[in-house]
């Protein structure tokens, strides 16, 4: 009777373990792989870690809000930056407005007053002040169109659908004190970028590339860290964002209100400019193409 009532109870258990619902996260995706919209078509040839890190990137991208993320239009935000100079603060922190309209248009508008503004728009980036308007200093623009190329919305929205992106599985690390998934994501120029996803909520905690300095040609890290996520307007949305240069801080923002979607005019990313105090600088300027 014993052995009897101890099969059943093994029997029932297995039921059990087999019914219960997973874990948030465990089930990446609903629909089968060969029909994510997210991820490069398969081949039929990918190895495991191409599969894991496939999976990986799927929770990612559900974490954070699935195909609502993914069809995102516009952002608005307001909050705090505070600058650094190595590595430590050395600002009281500068009031921002910033809006962005995807996939190359943004809109940041600092001080109270909001009067010291920088405008991208696709090629060309401006600065307007009390001064009046002129083409942003080409160091500048050109720091600024590389974190755009190699950011985390790209990366997901614009990479994954460029034909010859590679993903590859890198293995695990520690990020920011917490256990971490790392993938890789490769483009058709070769140029890569590196994730790293928290192992419990499934959501991005870093990401870094590695490119060369136009000027000494040496190999500098750029990172981006994120933090304090919260739920806003039904998506996953960090409020401190942290950027880096070779591992010491540059930059943090903190994010006060975030807006999803807002009407966003292309009037707003657009400037006539009036002067030019970077004549010089646009003349040497080492990535300027060559005639």
């Amino acid at each position: 009777m014993r052995k009897h009532l101890l099969s059943v109870l093994l029997l029932v258990a297995a039921a059990t373990a087999q019914t219960a619902p997973a874990p948030a996260g465990s089930n990446p995706s609903a629909m089968p792989s060969a029909a994510n919209p997210w991820l490069p078509p398969l081949m039929g040839s990918e190895d495991q870690p191409v599969k894991k890190a496939r999976n990986l990137l799927t929770q990612m991208i559900e974490a954070m809000g699935g195909q609502n993320y993914m069809d995102i239009r516009t952002v608005e935000q307001t909050g705090l930056s505070y600058s650094f100079y190595n590595g430590k603060p050395d600002s009281l922190g500068t009031e921002f407005y910033r809006i962005l309209k995807f996939p190359d248009k943004e809109r940041v508008e600092l001080t109270k007053k909001r009067d010291v503004i920088y405008i991208e728009n696709g090629d060309n980036g401006y600065e307007v002040s009390y001064k009046g308007a002129t083409l942003q200093d080409p160091k500048t623009w050109h720091d600024y169109v590389r974190r755009r190329n190699f950011s985390i919305d790209t990366l997901l929205r614009e990479w994954l659908k460029q034909q010859g992106t590679q993903i590859y599985y890198e293995g695990t690390s520690i990020a920011e004190q917490r256990m971490a998934d790392v993938v890789s994501i490769v483009n058709a120029k070769n140029e890569s970028a590196s994730i790293f996803i928290d192992q419990v909520t499934h959501l991005p905690i870093k990401k870094t590339f590695v490119y060369r300095d136009p000027l000494d040609r040496q190999k500098d890290e750029e990172g981006e860290i994120y933090g304090n996520w919260r739920v806003e307007g039904g998506l996953n949305t960090p409020h401190s964002i942290v950027r880096t240069h070779n591992g010491d801080y540059t930059n943090q923002r903190f994010i006060k209100t975030i807006t999803f979607n807002v009407a966003a005019a292309d009037s707003l990313f657009t400037a006539k400019p009036t002067y030019d105090p970077y004549v010089l600088e646009r003349r040497l300027d080492p990535e300027r193409p060559q005639k």
